[in-house]
């Protein structure tokens, strides 16, 4: 069996997901709430905790995409925490959504940097040949 590799680090975090018409609940795990995604043209997402721990409130980013109809989708609230989606005919149906943010602390990094060029101690320049010279 082979296994996955860790995922890379980088700047940025992300949440996919599908909501569910089955949740089982945290603290009763004999029971379990079943509902629509959208419901009366609104859908609440309650993002993990962990997502809002590693993620910078600054640079959240959603895609959503309708499953099985068209939908008029989209996002009237966008946090850490939970996102709110709404379907603007006020219509039930069912969505997939990815929601992407920034890792804390790497809200400035940058993908292109300067290239740094390493120098030599004068003694190995001056023995280093130039390929100008002929």
């Amino acid at each position: 069996m082979t296994r996955r590799p860790p995922p890379r680090p980088g700047p940025h975090r992300s949440w996919l997901g599908r909501i569910p018409d089955l949740q089982r609940t945290p603290a009763e795990p004999l029971r379990a709430l079943r509902y629509r995604p959208l419901l009366d043209g609104q859908a609440v997402i309650q993002l993990p905790e962990h997502f809002c721990l590693v993620t910078a409130t600054e640079g959240l980013t959603i895609h959503l995409t309708p499953h099985g109809e068209f939908l008029q989708l989209y996002v009237s609230e966008l946090s850490t925490t939970r996102c709110v989606v709404r379907e603007a005919q006020g219509r039930t149906g069912n969505f997939y959504y990815l929601i992407q943010g920034v890792r804390k602390g790497q809200e400035n990094y940058s993908v292109v940097r300067t290239k740094q060029v390493p120098t030599l101690p004068p003694r190995q320049q001056a023995a280093t040949p130039n390929p100008n010279s002929h």
